[in-house]
Order: structure tokens, then sequence, then C-alpha cells
């Protein structure tokens, strides 16, 4: 009796060992990561990019500024034909010898200098939109050949290369030169990036070929 239940439990040893031995396998597979797909396991590619280059170094850029150019100085211009009339008109009331002829000159200069303040103010504001559509421009057209640049050679990410920047500091009452100094250190994106990565003059190159 003794010998059967000594031969039962030698053979039962085994199988529970191989039990738990599947057993722990397959916890292991449950708790442990599985394969990355293929795309996530491929290398990225990344570029950079000198924005100050791509923002003032391009025929678009070039054609804004004389634009703008062109838009101020008409402005300026105008500006001054209207001072030399408000000028002219106070000098007109200051000859005038009639009190009552120079009450109603001095009325009209009064609207006069009222329409010329007012004229002023809305042409300002036409510059400055002038001015923020310049930028959006110019950077809508960044944006998008930066991608076509990248779509062309399998880049998977753009940075923009602030490595080139120094540190730069000025005297500013609310800001000390140890918190500006660290604030651009700590904004900055880029430490370094080789030239092969840069891929600026393609993106100028496009920028400029549909701004000729």
């Amino acid at each position: 009796m003794s010998k059967r239940y000594l031969s039962s439990t030698v053979l039962a040893l085994p199988l529970a060992v191989a039990f738990l031995w599947m057993g722990s396998e397959a916890l292991g597979r449950r708790s442990s990561p599985g394969p990355l797909a293929p795309d996530m396991a491929a290398d990225t590619n990344i570029a950079v990019v000198n924005l100050d280059r791509l923002l003032d170094g391009t025929n678009e850029t070039a054609k804004w500024k004389v634009h703008l150019t062109e838009l101020e100085r008409g402005l300026e211009e105008e500006r001054k034909t209207k001072d030399a009339e408000l000028k002219q008109l106070e000098e007109e009331i200051r000859k005038e010898p009639d009190a009552a002829k120079r009450e109603i000159l001095t009325d009209q200069g009064v609207r006069k200098k009222y329409l010329a303040d007012e004229w002023l103010r809305l042409k300002m504001g036409e510059v400055d939109r002038e001015r923020s559509l310049r930028w959006q421009s110019i950077y809508r057209s960044i944006r998008d050949e930066i991608k076509a640049v990248a779509e062309a050679n399998n880049i998977d990410l753009v940075l923009v290369d602030d490595s080139i920047a120094d540190v730069k500091v000025a005297d500013k009452q609310n800001q000390s030169k140890e918190n500006q100094a660290l604030g651009q250190i700590l904004s900055s994106k880029v430490l370094y990036a080789s030239k092969r990565v840069d891929i600026t003059d393609q993106v100028i190159t496009r920028i400029n070929n549909k701004t000729k």
C-alpha cells in the first residue's frame, strides 16, 4: 500500500512542476509588453530649419517689404499734406482781423484737425493689419514648404534650430540679467544640429520658386 502511494506521489510531482512552469510562462506573457509595431520600431528622421533666415531671406519677404514701404511712404506723404493744410489754416486764423470770420475759421480748423486725426488712426490700423498679414502669409508659406520638403525626403519631424542663437541680456527694470539669461537657456529647443539635417536652403528655394 505504501509502495503504491509512493509511486503515485513520485509521478505527480513532475506533473505539478510542469503545470507551475506553464502557468508562470502564461503570466509572464500577459505582463510583459508586446513587440512594437513595424512603423513604431522604425527610425525617426529629424531635420531642422533656421527660422530667422526663413522669415527674412525669401523673395516673398522682399515683396512684402516693398509693399509695406510704399504703403508707409504714401501714408507719411499724405500726413504731411494734411499737416501743411492745418498750419496754413492756423496762419489764416492768426491773420484774420474780423472776429466773426476768425471764429468760423477756428471751427473749421477744429473740425479739420479732428478729421485728420481720425484719418491717421484708421490708416495706422490699415498698416498694422498689413504687417500682420505679412507674417501670416510668410509663416503659411514656410509651413507649407517645410511639409513638402519633409514629405519628399521621408522626414518625420522638423524643429527650429535655435542652437545658433547666443544668449543676450539687456538692462531691464522688471527683469534681472540672470533671469533673462536663464529664461533663454531654458526655452531652448535644440542645443546642437548637424548641417547635414538642416533643410533651410531647400525650403527657401521652394518659396522663391513660387514668388519670383
